[in-house]
């Protein structure tokens, strides 16, 4: 997020940022300059015209129970109450979306996977599409990326690893999304929701699962399509292509991995093939997805600010 509102080239002065720092005053920078972290103050941030919401807890509900109709209200995590009402912004109709109230973001990963699915969709047409996507450490925050990394010296050390973020071992093993201590409950079926509006669905066509991989940055996606009768694999790959995501010709060691795209904001494509039964296997990685739904939410809070 700090990056994206240094692109926008937001002035220092216009911007605060608080966190649940446990009482302590944290220290980053922002444009070159010292800024502070501080604990959420509902009647301090309710004075600000736009609030944009970065993180989950107690604090942050808090904070939303405080803000009236005054604020654009833009929430990236899903961190706001249940109680409160926001309207999904999407890509096409973020610009629109400048009054105040309460609005949220599509996750990462919905962004992602609606980028995937719009141009098959639009050509040769889906029916319905299963997703599986390995998660990295970075999706937990940064305490899921130290608490990897601390896990993963300490076993080669045979000592015990801490679990305080994922309630167990990650580091050389893969969990079910619904097997972390840190799991959001719903965010699989919530993002479904979410990619069924980006792509202008009439009806839910996606099921999808999480894994947590012991990665640090960086998300492989695996999708099983079915297309109406009579689609051929060349429609699939034309569809794709002519959006800007060029299907490879992969095999063996030349497969893209999510580890080759962590330090990018790419989505790459791996060979689209038949599964023998009249669907089709698509292989994807893509990295910096985070990007994308903080510049989305950053335009917003530009067209509010004038």
């Amino acid at each position: 997020m700090r990056e994206a509102l240094e692109g926008a080239r937001i002035p220092r002065r216009q911007v605060d940022f608080y966190g649940a720092s446990n009482g302590e005053v944290l220290v980053s920078e922002y444009a070159g300059e010292a800024c502070l972290i501080q604990e959420p103050d509902p009647t301090e941030i309710a004075e600000h015209a736009v609030v944009l919401v970065c993180e989950r807890g107690e604090s942050t509900e808090r904070v939303a129970e405080r803000l009236g109709g005054a604020q654009t209200v833009i929430d990236l995590v899903g961190g706001l109450p249940e109680k409160v009402a926001s309207e999904l912004v999407l890509p096409d109709n973020g610009s629109s979306a400048t009054a105040a109230g309460f609005y949220a973001v599509p996750y990462p990963l919905a962004l992602v996977l609606g980028d995937l699915l719009r141009p098959i969709d639009r050509g040769p047409g889906l029916e319905e599409v299963a997703a599986v996507v390995l998660r990295p450490a970075g999706d937990y925050g940064q305490g899921g990326v130290e608490e990897l990394r601390q896990q993963t010296v300490r076993l080669l050390n045979f000592v015990e690893p801490p679990v305080e973020t994922f309630g167990r071992q990650l580091a050389f093993n893969i969990v079910p999304e619904h097997g972390l201590s840190c799991a959001v409950p719903g965010l699989e079926s919530e993002i479904a929701r979410q990619v069924t509006n980006i792509v202008g669905w009439d009806r839910e066509r996606l099921t999808l699962r999480f894994l947590a991989a012991p990665l640090f940055y960086g998300h492989g996606i695996e999708l099983h399509l079915r297309t109406p009768p009579g689609v051929e694999i060349n429609a699939l790959r034309r569809a794709l292509s002519e959006n800007g995501l060029e299907p490879g010709q992969e095999q063996g060691p030349l497969v893209s991995t999510p580890m080759e795209v962590a330090d990018e904001r790419a989505i790459r494509l791996g060979e689209v093939s038949a599964d023998g039964l009249g669907g089709f296997w698509l292989w994807a990685v893509a990295g910096g997805s985070g990007s994308r739904a903080a510049e989305l939410a950053v335009d917003m809070a530009t067209r509010v600010l004038g």
